[in-house]
C-alpha cells in the first residue's frame, strides 16, 4: 500500500479480537524465542524460523507481515494476537532495557508451569466427573428394573441432569468471557 507521497502506509490493524493462545503453545513460542535472542538473531529472522502448530500459524504469519512493515515485535505480536497485552508490554520493556531473552525465558517458564498445572487439574477432575456420570446412570436403574419407569423415563432421568449441567457449564463459561 502506498500513500500519495509514495511512502508505505502501515496496514490499519486494530487490537486483535483473538482469544489468547493456550498456555502450552505460548510456552513453546517463548521457549523457541529465548535461544534465538541469546544467539543474536535479528527479530525478523527469529520469527521466520519459529515453528508453531496450527492455531498459531496464521497469527505468526500476520506478525511476520507487521514486522516486515517495521513495526516493533511487541506491538506486532499484540496486534496479530500472538502475544497478550501484558506479554507485549513485558517484551517491549525488555527490548528497551537491552535484550528480551531473559523475559522470553521467564515467560516460557511461567507458561510451562501453567500448562502443567492445567493438565494436572484436568486429569484430577476426571475421576469425580466419571463418578458423577456413573451415579447418573445407576441411580434410576432400580426403578427401570422394577418396571415403575420405562426406557424413555430412564433416558429422561439420565439425560436431563447432564443437559442441565452442560447448560450451567457453558452458560458460566460464556458469562465469564
Amino acid at each position: 500500500m502506498l500513500t500519495l507521497a509514495g511512502r508505505r502506509r502501515v496496514p490499519n490493524m486494530s487490537k486483535s479480537p483473538n482469544k489468547p493462545l493456550p498456555c502450552r503453545l505460548r510456552a513453546e513460542l517463548f521457549i523457541q524465542l529465548a535461544p534465538m535472542e541469546i544467539a543474536g538473531l535479528p527479530v525478523d529472522k527469529a520469527f521466520a524460523l519459529l515453528e508453531v502448530t496450527a492455531p498459531a500459524v496464521t497469527r505468526l504469519n500476520e506478525m511476520r507481515k507487521l514486522i516486515a512493515w517495521r513495526i516493533d515485535p511487541a506491538t506486532a505480536g499484540e496486534r496479530s494476537g500472538l502475544f497478550t497485552r501484558i506479554e507485549a508490554c513485558l517484551i517491549r520493556a525488555a527490548m528497551r532495557a537491552g535484550s528480551p531473552a531473559g523475559m522470553c525465558r521467564r515467560l516460557a517458564d511461567v507458561y510451562t508451569l501453567r500448562a502443567m498445572q492445567l493438565a494436572t487439574m484436568r486429569s484430577r477432575l476426571m475421576i469425580p466427573a466419571s463418578v458423577l456420570l456413573l451415579a447418573l446412570f445407576i441411580q434410576p436403574l432400580p426403578s427401570l428394573i422394577a418396571g415403575s419407569i420405562g426406557v424413555g423415563g430412564y433416558l429422561l432421568l439420565v439425560v436431563w441432569p447432564i443437559l442441565v449441567l452442560a447448560g450451567v457449564f457453558y452458560g458460566a463459561r460464556w458469562w465469564w468471557q
